[in-house]
């Protein structure tokens, strides 16, 4: 009878370390999500405002046309990432998504400017999976075409 008291105990406290390491998951998840809705609402202030709009971009010497290319790839790429840590899209649309923004002069430079950064910031299997298709396009987008 002990013994399967101890089970019995032993199986509810799995149960609970497993529903909190969930929680704590998905609280994670939303907390991510939270942020880069600020991204982006930060990103269409620094639209608004031609001096923040260069700062925004990195580019303090950039010209209006160059800011709002980089805000535009901005916003494309956080929004690309929002929906897929939010599971809108599958691994093939993400990898086409990414192969699209990255298709541009102006999406291959946001990408060469914030790749690094974002590279240091995979810190679960999603955020890697997203950065790891951008570099893959990147890649592609970047190799000389067969003559």
């Amino acid at each position: 009878m002990l013994i399967l008291f101890a089970l019995l105990l032993a199986g509810v406290v799995a149960v609970l370390v497993v529903y909190v390491l969930q929680q704590r998951e998905h609280n994670r998840r939303l907390l991510r999500v939270e942020a880069l809705k600020g991204h982006l609402a930060a990103v269409t202030a620094a639209a608004a405002d031609p001096e923040l709009g260069r700062l925004w971009a990195g580019r303090p010497d950039a010209g209006d046309a160059e800011v709002r290319a980089q805000l535009l790839a901005a916003v494309r790429l956080t929004a690309l990432e929002l929906q897929w840590l939010t599971g809108e899209f599958s691994t093939r649309t993400l990898e086409r998504a990414a192969a699209d923004l990255l298709a541009t002069e102006a999406g291959r430079r946001h990408w060469e400017l914030v790749r690094e950064e974002r590279g240091e910031a995979t810190d679960d299997i999603r955020r890697r999976a997203f950065h790891e298709s951008f570099e893959s396009a990147f890649r592609t987008a970047r190799a000389p075409t067969p003559a």
